[in-house]
């Protein structure tokens, strides 16, 4: 069962000197149980985030920290008192360099690429689109728990080797490759690295900016985002207004061997159609069984619809609006 998490992310702008001097637009993503949240709305918890990162703002790091790593940053952040010691940090800073830490303390970095490819894939019916040669803009993440000497650097140089392969290159050429579904990409990046990477906990393949995969190594979660705008009543103001909602569906399956997918993005598009369609232009609080207007009770209801037609579904992400979320 899914833990109930309140997710909040803010910015921050601001100089640190590290070897040499220079400056960042930080991002710190925190998640926290529902639980210790305590009476705290959705919104509310994201204001506590920025307040515990307001002093750091177009400010000089060191003058608070002595040795301002993201790791140091958010061990910072975490001190503070404004958010829950439960909650997990992650800081991101210079842009596709991250590191998450958790509440006792273990830390993994996370690195982000990204390579330009064509791929098909072979056995799909006739007619589907993924049939006929196309291509993206694919971004790897890699998520390493962080050890004694491993580093970002060590990271790269294990990504190099791989992305000579990869980038500018027809996927379906390279051995192991030759049915290149996202799921199938997300494994063999883990083959290839993890004997260099002994401690890599994760890869996450996105083959389009609404859809991707994680691979742990054993188990495979692909995800779909859908966007819909609405309309909603607060109880507490009695005010109607909107947002352009982020849904983001997490489905776990096993790998279909020949399709060499657990799930077809497709299908989870078709399948959740109407769920969506009672949800896009649409006054939520109207929505038949949803007895509070609230983000967590409205997160509830469309996961508990959803799993009527997609039970595979194992997390759902909903943001009202960006860095402002809960999951379920």
């Amino acid at each position: 069962m899914t833990l109930v998490r309140y997710l909040a992310e803010g910015t921050f702008d601001a100089a640190r000197e590290l070897e040499t001097l220079h400056g960042h637009s930080f991002v710190v993503r925190v998640e926290a149980p529902e639980s210790d949240v305590g009476m705290m709305s959705a919104e509310q918890f994201v204001k506590q985030l920025q307040k515990a990162v307001s002093p750091l703002d177009h400010g000089f790091v060191n003058e608070y920290i002595s040795h301002p790593t993201n790791r140091q940053i958010a061990a910072w952040i975490q001190q503070q008192g404004q958010l829950p010691s439960s909650a997990c940090i992650t800081v991101e800073a210079p842009v596709n360099t991250a590191i998450e830490l958790q509440p006792d303390g273990t830390v993994f970095l996370l690195r982000r690429y990204r390579f330009e490819a064509a791929h098909q894939l072979p056995n799909v019916p006739e007619g589907h689109q993924c049939g006929r040669m196309h291509g993206h803009g694919f971004v790897v993440t890699l998520r390493v728990k962080q050890t004694a000497g491993v580093s970002v650097q060590d990271i790269d140089r294990c990504w190099q080797v791989l992305y000579q392969q990869l980038n500018h290159n027809c996927l379906n050429k390279i051995p192991g490759l030759e049915n290149p579904t996202s799921e199938v990409l997300a494994a063999w990046l883990w083959r290839k690295l993890v004997s260099g990477l002994l401690s890599l906990t994760r890869v996450s393949v996105t083959e389009t900016v609404t859809a991707g995969c994680h691979y742990d190594g054993q188990n495979y979660q692909i995800w779909k985002d859908r966007r819909f705008e609405s309309a909603i009543r607060y109880p507490e103001s009695g005010l109607l207004y909107g947002h352009s909602y982020l849904l983001r569906l997490y489905l776990s399956a096993p790998l279909d061997p020949v399709m060499g997918w657990t799930i077809d993005y497709g299908d989870v598009k078709r399948l959740f159609q109407p769920v969506y369609q009672a949800l896009d232009h649409q006054q939520l609080d109207a929505l038949d069984g949803f007895d509070r207007s609230n983000l967590l009770s409205l997160a509830r209801w469309v996961k508990g619809q959803t799993r009527l037609v997609l039970p595979q579904v194992s997390r759902l992400d909903l943001y009202s609006t960006p860095g402002c979320g809960v999951c379920c």
